[in-house]
């Protein structure tokens, strides 16, 4: 399936970050259940999770920083798994049961 929303195109370029097993979003997902928990977070913390995997040096279109002082704490059991968009949607799907995530809302701007 491809998406033909041109929507996509306004946002920058997925960054694939090595032994990094996930495919590029947008995804598919069938069956899903998720779990989360609210967790307390410091500023300084969520912030250097922001520079390490979304603030890109001599980039300089965005810079994001967190939005609260809270993480997401999610747990997931999702039976079909697959990207919307190639080279991922080529590939097949997965399963994730169990799997445990941290969100950190953010925010972008200059």
């Amino acid at each position: 399936m491809t998406n033909t929303n041109s929507t996509f195109s306004n946002y920058p370029q997925y960054i694939t970050r090595g032994g990094d097993t996930a495919f590029a979003p947008p995804y598919i997902l069938n069956e899903t259940k998720l779990y989360g928990f609210v967790l307390e977070g410091t500023s300084e913390n969520l912030q250097n999770l922001c520079n390490k995997y979304l603030n890109i040096p001599g980039q300089d279109q965005f810079q994001y920083r967190p939005a609260a002082n809270r993480v997401l704490m999610v747990f997931d059991t999702i039976a079909h798994i697959n990207s919307t968009q190639p080279p991922g949607s080529d590939k097949g799907f997965f399963s994730e049961t169990g799997e445990v995530m941290f969100w950190v809302l953010t925010e972008a701007g200059k």
